[in-house]
């Protein structure tokens, strides 16, 4: 049976929609200016800032097109002949790129509206109510927890994904209106649309089950089509999941080291998973940070949250089956929030919770939320939702304080993580880029405290004491040892740093052409590392491996 809903007299209108467009606009203002000019901060220095692809085109040595062209090593094509255009267009500055990142999330809103609006309008077999499913969308629109995708400069993928899942969506729905001919140009349009979000992010690798999760849904369509397209989307997967394991399987073995093999992390989603819920429920400011340190569950019964955690997953799941058979949006919220996340949800060994993931999953379930409070129709619902958007404002607001420099981003994340050695690591690269060697020793010194073997940061601190002109100190910090000569290999065939550190190890070790031939091979993987691939030059020289 469909959901009660508010009659359908009180649908969208052009009046409507220039109310919601002009609150959306004065909450995403409120929310977002104070970071307009904030610099471009970690990953955007060597992705968007130093990326010498992204360069070489603005500069006319390779075209622009070249970029859209994927590869093994660049997965995501799209967000990087953006960052081109952006370039082109605006210049070196930073906020231009945040700019643009602003509007793509004002476009999502207006996508995810209308794009619920059609479910419902097909889910209920009428007119949906405007406001409920508008204020959902504004939860959606002004969630704290969106600050690191809309905020952090290099995760323009994870909107242009959004972008364009939202859009495919809203098309093969849409093909369902018409009969064959024209039906066939939005199928088509569609799947260009889900070519597109793929190219911007992994992720977009969701969209056929989310499709399939609307064809069970969609009463216009027969028990035939269900299986034909449920059919293709397993033929599709398994085709993919080959593809994805020949091209990458060196990749896959080269970062399991570094973020849990696969039982751990498969083990580890139930927690995540209510994580992300807990942070989407409660998103002030102190929980959200851009790196946190990874805790994997090692079995069932450690911790002993994981069985629970996993018994509330399924719980929920079976929640939202059951309200989708209803034909309800929350159920389709539920559902469409477990399967967007399954592309990030371990089966990838990367980092095991990032805030920017919940950008897409959350989509749906917030507007089925929303909709829901409104749809009780009574006035201090009405007031208890607005209240709730005026407070996410501000909560948005407070995070991107932490946003408005390097500096600030990575102390508010060493005071949430203290005992994370990454992020002393983050923020000792600030304090040298900032020439700001004491603290940065300070910062080094934390580092090797929670983790005394980083060649990393054997480097750093042998650079900062070249620069001191303490040599002495210098000479007693080479990355020599079995332990960190060991991470530095396993990463040198990728990571310019890990290569750096393996011609120190060889250069300790007596073997000069070895040493000569990582120092290549940092300078290759990173032509933009001038300091650190002349440190490693003025090193050999002075150990008397070569004359400079």
């Amino acid at each position: 049976m469909p959901e009660p809903s508010i009659p359908a007299d009180v649908g969208a209108s052009p009046r409507r929609w220039s109310i919601f467009l002009a609150l959306l606009a004065v909450g995403l203002i409120f929310s977002y200016a104070r970071v307009l000019d904030a610099p471009f901060v970690h990953d955007d220095l060597y992705q968007i800032r130093d990326q010498p692809r992204i360069r070489a085109a603005v500069a006319g040595q390779t075209g622009m097109l070249s970029l859209l062209v994927p590869a093994v090593d660049r997965r995501r094509p799209l967000p990087d002949f953006t960052f081109a255009l952006n370039y082109l267009i605006f210049g070196d500055g930073p906020r231009s790129f945040h700019l643009v990142n602003l509007g793509l999330h004002f476009l999502n809103v207006i996508l995810l509206l209308g794009l619920v609006q059609r479910m419902a309008r097909t889910l209920v077999g009428g007119d949906p109510p405007f406001w409920p499913l508008a204020a959902g969308a504004l939860l959606w629109a002004f969630q704290p927890v969106h600050t690191q995708a809309v905020t952090y400069a290099v995760q323009r993928g994870t909107l242009l994904c959004a972008c364009f899942s939202l859009a495919a969506l809203r098309l093969w729905i849409a093909a369902g209106d018409h009969r064959r001919g024209r039906s066939v140009m939005l199928y088509f349009a569609s799947a260009v649309a889900a070519g597109l979000a793929l190219l911007s992010k992994e992720s977009a690798a969701s969209l056929p089950l989310l499709v399939v999760l609307w064809e069970w849904l969609d009463p216009r369509s027969s028990r035939r089509r269900r299986a034909v397209i449920s059919a293709a989307v397993l033929m599709l997967g398994l085709i993919g999941v080959a593809l994805l394991r020949h091209f990458t399987g060196d990749e896959v073995s080269v970062y399991s080291h570094r973020y849990g093999l696969l039982p751990q992390r498969l083990l580890s989603q139930p927690l995540v998973l209510w994580h992300y819920l807990s942070l989407l429920a409660l998103p002030h400011p102190s929980r959200l940070a851009l790196e946190v340190a990874p805790s994997y569950a090692t079995s069932l019964f450690s911790p002993l949250t994981t069985v629970p955690a996993l018994a509330g997953v399924i719980l929920l799941v079976a929640a939202g089956v059951a309200l989708a058979r209803r034909r309800s949006l929350i159920g389709f919220g539920v559902l469409f929030f477990f399967i967007a996340l399954i592309p990030e949800s371990g089966l990838w060994p990367i980092a095991l919770r990032a805030d920017h993931r919940l950008y897409l999953p959350s989509s749906a379930l917030l507007v089925g939320l929303g909709a829901a409070a409104l749809n009780i129709r009574r006035l201090p619902t009405a007031l208890v939702v607005a209240a709730a958007l005026v407070l996410l404002c501000s909560l948005s607001a407070i995070r991107n304080r932490a946003w408005a420099s390097e500096g600030a981003l990575w102390r508010d994340t060493v005071a949430k993580a203290p005992d994370y050695y990454p992020n002393w690591q983050n923020l000792a690269g600030v304090y040298m880029r900032e020439r700001r060697l004491g603290a940065a020793l300070v910062a080094i010194d934390r580092v090797r405290a929670l983790n005394p073997y980083n060649y990393r940061v054997l480097l750093a601190q042998a650079s900062i004491y070249l620069t001191v002109n303490r040599l002495e100190w210098y000479r007693a910090l080479r990355p020599g040892g079995g332990a960190a000569c060991g991470a530095a290999r396993i990463d040198s065939t990728t990571d310019a740093t890990a290569a750096l550190a393996m011609a120190e190890c060889e250069a300790e070790e007596g073997r000069r052409d070895s040493a000569l031939d990582y120092e290549a091979r940092s300078a290759r993987l990173d032509p933009n590392g001038t300091f650190l691939v002349w440190f490693a030059a003025w090193d050999l020289a002075a150990a008397g491996q070569r004359q400079t």
